[in-house]
């Protein structure tokens, strides 16, 4: 039986939803002179395809690993996808899923066949050249604009309006608000009684919303509101695809002018406010920069491995983990110290190998499997700290009735060094219930996270509820993730 999917998309340049009746139009002909039996239909309307966290195309993706399709039928390859690596990508996984990609208009073939290969990437080329070219124009425009101290579009800074000559002008309601944030954070405030006094003020968000904690950042940490404008300070996303962390630009490509708007409050005020958010910042950057921390274990000591801040031999800082025992001379561990960007880089890329690619119920039978030997692990845990609590017991008695001896706080402080190894083992056993619906649910439940967060923290929360343990070695690192072990190379990442 020839199973197929079809999938359709337009964006918000030059098309409307009739490209969307378009395609599938010419889609489903294809399919009947094909014999191809139409199993689902999947549309993504007014999105770009530069970005593939598109939610059809994520359900026909999720849906393509079940086995649920023998093909998926596609206008044409700019309709998929107008990035060259997210093609690749799609098309060398459904080829190793033995899933065909066909198009009405376009010989698509296998990845593993050098003529499709090549015609293909040819294809996804022009389509990204297309969105490069059509970006840089655009970009040259906003640019003109931003030199000319407009407003350059989305929402105006809250505090501003925009006058009919699209410069900002000072909202007297909302700049109220601006001004008594940037008054108590000087002051010394938290956020929590700023927050509060702003509602109390009445400040309500252009979308209703109240005041929020990343706003009351956002506010004091922008220098608009003394009056400079600015443009182009940092890239939030690239191709469609957002940043977690956005990348700051070089100075030569920010537009910086003083003085290019109205000011809403003074640069003493400013200063001080600086000043302070600086010493907050250091304050909170271990909580903030160190996601991993807690899971990460040293496969040659077998200690845990902290976060902390280094700076190379060029003098160039950077965030990493590295090894306590080590840092502390506890051990004569030589194990490698890894930056810290790119092991939660290659961690989740792990979580997308185990939960995008992977068949879901080889998955369940894995996990179910793992987990009853665990169980049988755990018992012989809980025997043998029994017997370290009784022999701690025993001992305790003997001191109590006058017994003591060379070398007794020895053997305590070896039997308590034990007891809290097995603890800890016992809390990393996963106590989970065998049955195969549960654990399905739960996988599909966290695949459905990481599929369709865009909030970092959700997706943080998410991958530390499935990473298990991650075990680093001086070559190779191991990411337990739902009592699956995936290896990675590590080397070169000290």
């Amino acid at each position: 039986m020839n199973r197929c999917a079809i999938y359709a998309r337009y964006s918000t340049d030059l098309q409307t939803d009739n490209s969307i009746a378009y395609q599938f139009n010419a889609i489903k002909k294809f399919c009947k002179n094909n014999d191809l039996t139409i199993i689902d239909e999947f549309a993504d309307e007014a999105m770009s395809g530069t970005n593939i966290n598109r939610p059809n195309f994520l359900r026909m993706r999720s849906n393509a690993v079940e086995g649920k399709y023998d093909a998926i039928v596609i206008y044409d390859i700019t309709r998929l996808s107008r990035n060259v690596g997210d093609w690749m990508d799609f098309h060398q996984s459904m080829t190793d899923l033995g899933i065909k990609i066909l198009s009405p208009t376009q010989t698509v073939g296998s990845f593993y066949n050098p003529n499709d290969f090549l015609i293909g990437g040819m294809n996804a080329l022009i389509g990204e050249h297309f969105v490069l070219v059509t970006r840089e124009k655009s970009m040259a425009g906003i640019k003109n604009i931003a030199e000319k101290c407009q407003f350059s579009g989305g929402s105006p800074l809250y505090g501003y309006t925009v006058g009919a000559d699209k410069h900002y002008e000072i909202d007297i309601f909302e700049s109220t608000i601006v001004k008594k944030i940037f008054e108590m954070y000087a002051e010394g405030k938290s956020y929590k009684s700023i927050k509060k006094t702003g509602e109390e003020m009445g400040y309500i968000g252009r979308k209703g919303g109240k005041l929020s904690k990343s706003q009351i950042n956002s506010i004091i940490s922008n220098e608009k509101y003394i009056g400079t404008y600015t443009y182009n300070l940092r890239q939030w996303k690239s191709m469609s695809k957002v940043f977690s962390t956005p990348k700051k630009h070089k100075e030569e490509d920010i537009v910086r002018i003083k003085n290019g708007m109205p000011a809403i409050i003074s640069e003493d005020i400013w200063s001080v406010c600086q000043q302070r958010r600086r010493k907050d910042m250091a304050h909170n950057e271990s909580n903030y920069n160190y996601p991993l921390k807690g899971l990460i274990y040293c496969g040659v000591c077998g200690g845990h491995y902290r976060g902390e801040s280094s700076i190379n031999s060029r003098g160039y800082g950077y965030r990493c983990y590295r090894c306590a025992d080590k840092r502390n001379k506890v051990s004569d561990c030589n194990n490698i110290s890894v930056r810290a960007d790119l092991l939660l880089n290659i961690v989740k890329e792990a979580i997308n190998k185990h939960f995008l690619t992977d068949d879901i119920n080889k998955m369940v039978e894995i996990v179910c499997k793992k987990l009853k030997t665990e169980g049988n692990e755990k018992l012989k845990v809980k025997r043998e700290l029994k017997e370290i609590d009784s022999k701690l017991e025993n001992i305790t008695n003997a001191i109590e009735n006058g017994i003591f001896y060379d070398g007794l706080n020895d053997r305590i402080n070896i039997l308590r060094k034990k007891q809290l190894e097995l603890t800890r083992l016992l809390n990393e056993k996963n106590s989970s219930c065998l049955d195969q619906q549960f654990v399905k649910g739960k996988l599909l439940h966290y695949r459905n996270i990481f599929l369709n967060s865009d909030n970092q923290k959700d997706y943080l929360i998410g991958l530390r509820n499935v990473v298990d343990k991650i075990t680093v070695h001086q070559t190779e690192i191991y990411i337990n993730i739902n009592s699956v072990v995936l290896q990675e190379s590590c080397g070169g990442w000290i």
